[in-house]
């Protein structure tokens, strides 16, 4: 997936009323059938990557 504008809702202006309520979920179904889009999806302009490399032994050292 790949992210070409900025998609999100802004913050809804007014009072907040849905504390104590039951809310609607409205990708509910989306997730039930493993459709709803996730983070780990996301594909951003110049987004970089990282990967964490540790060593299996105790005070070893990690060499290129």
């Amino acid at each position: 997936m790949v992210v070409e504008e900025d998609a999100l809702e802004q913050w809804p202006e007014g009072p907040l009323t849905t504390v104590g309520r039951e809310v609607p979920r409205v990708d509910g179904v989306q997730r039930a059938r493993g459709q709803a889009p996730y983070t780990a999806d996301l594909q951003l302009p110049g987004m970089l990557h990282a990967a964490v490399l540790r060593s299996p032994h105790a005070r070893a050292r990690v060499t290129r």
